[in-house]
């Protein structure tokens, strides 16, 4: 059973939901908070309410697979009836299972709350294995109850006496807002103090956030002191909106220090509280004169965050003219071109880059200032000025990575004016140590476009080096459609048949090794028509390869089930295989001891209360035991964990393994479709493309419902909060609050909308869509204003911030592969 929503959430009575949800909403809200969990959605359940009908009674052995079927299918009234039945007919195998336990929880998920108290009575009994489970689910059920203190209690006994139980992080959270909506101060000091040193420091900094909140009003003093402590820590993330807003009030203020205003000012800027943010940093400047710069710039941010650009421009140009710092003169500058050119105003855009270069020196946003000068001139077919600009960019920045920006820009736009020597010239001066990682694959595949027409079969070379590279890059996508082309195909063709020859002859002297890599040539170099069949070629050389073959024969593992074995030993190895089946016992055999805890709730499919026991049975190597663990941490709902233990093994496989060869469960574990129910439901109502939208899920949050990041993104779609508010407005969500972000029926909502919007916004093509996800849609429009050409390759040259490049490329990687493993698209 993978963790119900509302296990990774606060109880509803405790939330401060202020989103007002149509009817329609409403249902869907409540079918997560009854327990609908990613992998529930994943495989497809049957509708809620649509009870199995009561089964006859089933051998020991197919126990396992029956509840497991009813957990998945939400049929926590029939699993508990069953389960009653079983507890008649097998009162021995009852107890030794522990199936009251499952049956507790069954009961809890249907809304038997007598039923599930009973359940769970016994496993409450101080020194019980389940303990810590039973706490846990305990203080769950109190909460349904409407004893909110009953539910404190238990959550403090766990949170105590079980530091490394699997539900005590959750115990904290919950309880941590529970004190939180009570305003009660001290209990939450006392928690604490109960609590540090043993829970992350993101976790006790929104305890501290919270104390501040509740002791502002009674005791500023106290909490300014702790409230200014946690701003200097970090501005980005909740616990510092929280402070933030909380100390926002003026008889606060007006006692603060003047740096630590501008802390408080900061933090709301960085939370897209721009009005006041700007307030605030005015009131600032003329307290703090030795800070003009820094202050001035932030109000700048502001208001460019709000996409007021030519408010922000000015301020950057007074900011300019009035700092004696050379460095802050060209970071105003450049930064004064950017709101320029996203007003569309080239021309300006380009003085003020002109002021920022004159500047002087080697300060890096001078080189920047160079290279987008150079990318507008040559929009502008001023090619003469552009390649001044490449040349100064060499002189004055010889070691900056600068030099390989300028040159791809000037290159793509050769390529795109018909001047492929000169592309290639600027591409073959580049000194290899600049070259980054992603350099290679993208210089590579645009040194083939340059040699298609005078050298067709040059141009595969180049492409072929692209679709080698261990670098994960869209280029390589980009090579196999060249590889496409009639001329190019026609050029490789023969080469292509020569490997394949080579390999025959190697196979035949048993150099199977060699072969391999001739025919991963074959494989790349094929046509569509021919792949399936290269690719099955090269599968069975790598059968004959232990390394290879190791990883082909990978499968989705075993794990414990009924009936267990009655020796509580766990496996030696880390092997995902099951535990070993013995037969039924009989009436009149002795009950033998309860079996190993792990085993026990595996075998009930329990995964979720087992987290930290899967981490323990199954170990990141060999790579068999770290696909098992991302299964079993897949199940229990720790969906980022799951896909993190999968990557692992992918990195310990041979280097140039094909991925179209790795196994089902290796691939979809890696390119899972969590929340597929409703991320599908959600892009049709919404006209959103489901496979865009869960490729932009896995890049931001791996499917964890709770990510959060340090630029004040939440939940699933890794959403702001203003921008969740205005997509909110257009579907009749009133006031969408920051923790409302981390609900998956909320934010897959708003995400098929925002990402139905940019779509529309560009025309259904998901790659300025994801940029403009990434970057705002203004910018991804003047990206693809500035490509010297159409199409996806040369606009992906053309994004010139890193993190939006990589993350163009992250997403885009995913939408291909979610396409090959699931047949989308």
């Amino acid at each position: 059973m993978a963790a119900p929503v509302h296990d990774r959430f606060p109880p509803a009575a405790l939330r401060d939901k202020r989103v007002l949800l149509p009817a329609a909403a409403l249902v869907l809200a409540a079918l997560f908070l009854l327990g609908r969990s990613p992998r529930t959605v994943l495989r497809g359940a049957t509708t809620p309410g649509q009870e199995a009908a009561p089964a006859p009674e089933l051998p020991v052995e197919s126990w396992t697979d029956r509840f497991v079927r009813l957990e998945q299918a939400r049929e926590w009234a029939t699993l508990a009836r069953e389960l009653s039945a079983i507890q008649r007919s097998h009162p021995d195998l009852y107890e030794r299972y522990r199936l009251g336990y499952l049956r507790a929880r069954a009961a809890l998920e249907a809304g038997d709350e007598d039923g599930s108290a009973a359940a769970l009575g016994p496993f409450l009994a101080p020194g019980h294995p389940f303990r810590d489970l039973a706490l846990y689910h305990a203080a769950r059920l109190a909460d349904r109850q409407g004893k909110p203190e009953d539910a404190s209690r238990l959550r403090l006994e766990l949170i105590s006496h079980y530091p490394q139980a699997t539900h005590r992080q959750r115990a904290v959270e919950d309880e941590t807002a529970y004190l939180a909506a009570k305003g009660d101060a001290a209990r939450l000091s006392s928690l604490a103090a109960l609590v540090s040193g043993s829970v992350d420091a993101q976790t006790l900094r929104d305890i501290e956030a919270r104390l501040v909140e509740a002791q502002v009003s009674a005791d500023p003093a106290q909490a300014s002191a702790r409230g200014v402590r946690l701003l200097k820590a970090g501005i980005g993330d909740d616990a510092a909106e929280r402070v933030s807003q909380a100390m926002d009030r003026a008889r606060v203020l007006e006692k603060l220090a003047p740096a630590d205003r501008v802390l408080v000012g900061e933090a709301a800027r960085s939370h897209r509280r721009y009005d006041r943010a700007v307030e605030i940093l005015e009131a600032a400047l003329p307290l703090l004169p030795a800070r003009r710069d820094d202050l001035v710039f932030s109000i700048g941010r502001a208001r460019f965050g709000q996409e007021r650009y030519e408010e922000a421009e000015k301020i950057y140009l007074n900011g300019a003219a009035a700092s004696v710092d050379a460095e802050q003169k060209a970071v105003f500058f450049f930064h004064a071109s950017r709101c320029a050119q996203l007003l569309g105003d080239d021309a300006r855009a380009e003085r003020h880059m002109t002021s920022a270069i004159a500047v002087g020196g080697k300060l890096p946003k001078t080189s920047a200032a160079v290279t987008q000068r150079l990318r507008t001139r040559l929009r502008q077919g001023r090619v003469g000025e552009a390649s001044a600009d490449l040349r100064l960019l060499r002189q004055r920045f010889p070691r900056d990575h600068a030099v390989v920006e300028g040159a791809l820009a000037y290159a793509t736009a050769m390529i795109a004016a018909g001047r492929p020597r000169d592309a290639l010239r600027e591409l073959d001066a580049v000194p290899r140590r600049l070259l980054q990682k992603q350099d290679g694959p993208e210089a590579e595949y645009w040194r083939g476009r340059a040699r298609e027409t005078s050298d067709p079969q040059g141009a595969g070379h180049h492409y072929l080096g692209v679709l080698r590279a261990e670098t994960s890059s869209r280029f390589a996508s980009f090579a196999r459609q060249r590889l496409a082309e009639p001329a190019v195909a026609a050029a490789v063709r023969r080469e292509q048949a020569e490997r394949a020859a080579q390999v025959q002859a190697l196979l035949a002297s048993g150099e199977a090794e060699a072969a391999r890599g001739f025919q991963t040539d074959v494989v790349l170099l094929a046509p569509p028509s021919e792949g399936a069949k290269e690719a099955e070629r090269l599968a069975e050389i790598y059968r004959r390869l232990p390394r290879y073959a190791e990883v082909l024969d990978l499968r989705a593992p075993e794990f414990p089930r009924l009936p267990l074995p009655e020796a509580a030993v766990p496996s030696a190895s880390p092997s995902p295989a099951a535990s070993p089946t013995p037969a039924s016992p009989t009436a009149a055999s002795p009950v033998p001891p309860p079996p190993d805890r792990l085993d026990n709730l595996l075998a009930l499919g329990l995964f979720d209360d087992a987290v930290d026991l899967i981490r323990e049975r199954y170990p990141l190597q060999p790579a068999a035991s770290a696909v098992a663990r991302a299964v079993a941490l897949g199940r229990a709902g720790a969906t980022r964990a799951s896909i993190q233990s999968v990557e692992i093994a992918d990195k310990a496989f041979p280097p140039d393994y094909l991925p179209r060869l790795l196994p089902p469960v290796v691939s979809e574990l890696l390119y899972p479709r969590y929340f597929d129910e409703e991320i599908v439901r959600q892009s049709a109502a919404h006209g959103a493309d489901p496979r865009l939208l869960r490729s932009i899920m896995r890049e931001e949050s791996r499917f964890e419902p709770r990510a959060r990041s340090a630029a004040s993104a939440r939940g699933l779609l890794q959403l702001i909060t203003t921008t969740a508010r205005e997509v909110g407005k257009a579907l009749g969500l009133v006031d969408v609050a920051s923790e409302d972000l981390y609900d998956p029926a909320v934010a897959i909502r708003l995400g098929a909308r925002y990402v139905a919007d940019l779509q529309k916004q560009f025309g259904g093509d998901p790659y300025p869509t994801a940029a403009a996800y990434n970057a705002g849609p203004n910018q991804a429009r003047l990206w693809a204003r500035l490509a010297p050409a159409g199409g996806h390759d040369f606009f992906l040259s053309s994004i010139n911030f890193d993190e939006t490049k990589d993350y163009v490329r992250k997403v885009m990687n995913s939408y291909e592969r979610y396409g090959e493993i699931y047949g989308e698209g």
